[in-house]
């Protein structure tokens, strides 16, 4: 029987079965036996309760040691059912060959008080594994007893065919109630995995509305300050620089201080200006990832004067935020370089998901480069590239000639959570 794990409260419920199981037989091997002789008048053997509690002692101190389910891992659960199983039905054979119960009567009522010492391992088993190990335990049981009977009888009459009579009705109430315990304990397995789907994507959605919120606000606040900050120091600049065509050219410290006022100026405005491009939401966040590559490529032709093709479908499968974050700064970098050394007239990107693997491939027209300068220099910012390439798991290459333009190719392969 393979397990994967015991299932959470049933080690408990075990051991409470068997502690009451051996407070039983306690109390029988203890009081039953001389009331039963004083009521009867005659002998009554106590060897199988006798036995069946040095059994359920033995299988309580075994569920109780928490050294042996570490040592025995998966076989601990297993060993302690089969147990369970096997020796009181054992001791029952066993009783049945000393001869004190050849009265068929006597066997059928035997076999029938079987049923409570079997029907717990029975449950257990349907709520650990599945129904096959069910079938396996009924069927076993029944043939076991079965079997025993016959060889007992040494014929086939009357007590064997009431044994398997029993023994039948037994085995197939053992099947219906495990199908039952089955059936419900794979609904209640489906229920939950339905509730956990369903809590990731409620945690989805909220983490989703949450960097909405974020983004709306950050950029509600890159627009006050553009209109408000930007816009005062760039009017500032402006009125500086009129200052200075009207001023004395021979009032040197009034124009030294004009100059660095003006300077100061600039420098905070193209701070505000970083600060504003920094506090906008990413474009990812905005946009996703298909579209703002998009919009990347096109701004960069646009900007560069470039031609531009470009293939990107409309959406892929979902990517972890960091892989999309990865795959749009290693574009992103790309195409700063072109912009700054590549001296291109057309640039191309084509972005594309196949079963089990996504790949981008960007290529320029430009002058390229020679595999010496990525040796000498960073003057591509690949090292940049490729480090980003394998924080996501994908594998970055780049092709290049002098006069024959550049090839960037990344590729990433499932599992797209790195």
């Amino acid at each position: 029987m393979k397990e994967k794990g015991i299932k959470p409260g049933l080690l408990n419920i075990f051991r409470l079965f068997i502690g009451l199981e051996t407070v039983a037989y306690l109390f029988l091997t203890s009081f039953s036996g001389p009331i039963l002789n004083a009521f009867l008048s005659k002998d009554v053997n106590p060897t199988r309760d006798q036995v069946n509690l040095a059994t359920s002692f033995f299988l309580l101190l075994y569920l109780s040691i928490p050294w042996l389910e570490r040592k025995l891992k998966g076989f601990y659960l297993p060993l302690a059912l089969i147990a369970a199983t096997i020796f009181p039905m054992i001791n029952s054979s066993v009783y049945f060959m000393t001869g004190l119960e050849k009265v068929s009567l006597n066997i059928v009522f035997s076999a029938f008080q079987l049923i409570p010492l079997l029907f717990v391992p029975l449950v257990l088993i349907a709520w650990q594994y599945s129904l096959r190990e069910v079938l396996l335990f009924s069927l076993f049981t029944g043939i076991y007893d079965a079997s025993s009977a016959w060889i007992i009888a040494d014929k086939f009459n009357l007590s064997v065919l009431q044994i398997m009579g029993v023994d039948f009705l037994r085995t197939t109430s053992f099947i219906i109630v495990g199908y039952i315990i089955c059936e419900l304990m794979r609904t209640q397995r489906d229920q939950r995995l339905h509730l956990m789907d369903a809590n990731v994507k409620l945690a989805q959605h909220a983490l989703t509305q949450e960097q909405l919120t974020v983004s709306r606000e950050r950029n509600r606040l890159a627009r006050e300050l553009h209109d408000t900050l930007a816009h005062t120091l760039s009017s500032l600049a402006v009125q500086l620089e009129a200052t200075k065509t009207v001023i004395d050219p021979h009032q040197a410290e009034v124009a030294e201080m004009l100059e660095i006022s003006l300077a100061t100026t600039r420098s905070g405005l193209s701070e505000t200006r970083r600060a504003l491009r920094d506090l906008r939401a990413a474009p990812l966040t905005d946009l996703g990832l298909c579209l703002a590559l998009q919009t990347l490529a096109q701004s960069t032709a646009e900007r560069a004067g470039l031609e531009l093709d470009i293939h990107i479908p409309e959406e892929i499968t979902e990517l972890p935020p960091y892989v999309e974050q990865g795959i749009y700064r290693i574009a992103q970098e790309t195409f700063e370089n072109i912009v700054k050394h590549a001296d291109a007239h057309h640039m191309s990107m084509s972005f594309s998901q196949m079963e089990g693997w996504l790949e981008m491939v960007i290529n320029d027209d430009g002058k390229g480069f020679s595999p010496k300068e990525i040796n000498s220099t960073e003057h591509y910012g690949l090292k940049g590239m490729q480090e980003r390439a394998a924080i996501i798991g994908a594998k970055l290459t780049l092709k290049s000639d002098p006069q024959n333009g550049t090839t960037v190719r990344l590729i990433l392969e499932e599992p797209f959570d790195g």
